[in-house]
């Protein structure tokens, strides 16, 4: 073989070499891990505002070889001086929350004490209620027997009454009748006489009876008036016992309402402590500067993966189809005759090219 063809194949060799090398160096660099590396940079971004900073640094690797990053946020001066002070005001705060706490526990840890408030006035007793219902008058008191008893006292009174008028009149008029009877010259039994003693008896009997209608009347009257006094009677004992049952609701829902006013105050002092604690715990804080997010492009390890076990396998496949060139070109090549050695040099040449064949055979091919 001449020595141009030599050269060329040692040339091949070498560039072979090279770019395996340059193929190694670039599937480094699109390694999984770099590519997570270069993403995690890229999303964890500094940020600067008027209020603060918020800055990102790494500060180790985890075992799969990705960064570990922390955040510093700091916040401008005059928000800083601001914090501080808050600061101190707080710790001012939180001993006197301190100082208030242990008011609140002295004051839940003792029963609440209401025995100065009063019990609770329901207003009219069970036995208030059913002397209030006994006493109550429903009618004027008088019973239909007595009402009749009555209407007969009442008729019989009037009437003796009008008759201790009556009778001396007409007993003066009959005395005055028969004298002028008889100075008229009319005797006893006569017809004028007996005319005169019939009209006589037809008037005092009118009289008499009309003494009667009105000892009825006035009977009845009486005895509505005095109905009526019965009722009205009735109707002011009820009155007044209405009023008194009115009056004493009046003042147990006045009482209650003193009542209920006292253990509203009573509780207001006793939760007092607590409100003000709550009120302390609640005061205004100064709040962190906020940051705007950024763009969070999540990194795909399976694809990347995928992708370096690709590109692996190309360069595999590349150096296969180069070593099998080179030894197609050593095969071409009489090394006895190029180098002037002997046949022993030349069959050990042979056999070494016959070896590299066969390795290469043997190689596994990705794909």
């Amino acid at each position: 073989m001449p020595w141009g063809a030599a050269i060329a194949a040692g040339g091949a060799i070498i560039s072979a070499g090279m770019q395996s090398n340059a193929q190694k160096n670039a599937a480094n660099q699109n390694s999984p891990t770099n590519q997570a590396n270069a993403q995690a940079n890229a999303n964890h971004i500094n940020q600067y505002t008027p209020y603060g900073s918020s800055e990102w640094a790494v500060t180790g690797k985890n075992p799969d070889g990705t960064n570990q990053y922390a955040n510093y946020q700091n916040l401008a001066p005059a928000q800083q001086q601001q914090l501080d002070q808050q600061n101190q005001q707080n710790a001012s705060l939180g001993q006197a929350g301190s100082n208030l706490a242990a008011q609140v526990n002295g004051q839940y840890s003792t029963p609440i004490d209401a025995s100065g408030v009063g019990a609770i006035n329901y207003g009219v007793t069970p036995d208030q209620q059913a002397d209030y219902s006994n006493n109550l008058k429903y009618s004027s008191g008088v019973t239909q027997d007595q009402l009749t008893n009555d209407l007969q006292t009442q008729r019989d009174a009037y009437y003796k009454q009008q008759q201790g008028f009556l009778d001396p009149q007409w007993q003066q008029q009959q005395q005055q009748l028969q004298t002028q009877l008889a100075n008229s010259g009319v005797v006893q039994n006569s017809d004028a006489y007996n005319q005169a003693m019939e009209n006589f008896n037809r008037q005092r009997e009118f009289a008499y009876n009309n003494a009667r209608q009105q000892a009825i009347q006035s009977g009845g009257a009486e005895q509505s008036r005095l109905q009526q006094m019965g009722l009205n009677e009735a109707n002011l004992n009820n009155s007044t016992l209405n009023n008194q049952f009115v009056n004493t609701l009046a003042n147990a829902q006045q009482n209650n309402a003193a009542q209920s006013q006292a253990m509203q105050q009573l509780f207001s002092l006793r939760n007092q402590p607590m409100n003000e604690l709550n009120s302390l715990r609640t005061a205004a804080q100064v709040s962190n500067p906020s940051f705007s997010n950024t763009s969070q492009q999540p990194f795909n390890m399976g694809a990347a993966m995928q992708n370096n076990y690709s590109n692996q396998v190309a360069n595999a496949n590349n150096n296969a189809q180069g070593i099998s060139n080179l030894a197609n070109i050593a095969g071409n090549v009489n090394w006895g005759s190029l180098f002037n050695v002997g046949q022993t040099d030349a069959q050990k040449m042979n056999a070494l090219q016959s070896g590299a064949q066969n390795d290469l055979n043997n190689m596994p091919v990705y794909g």
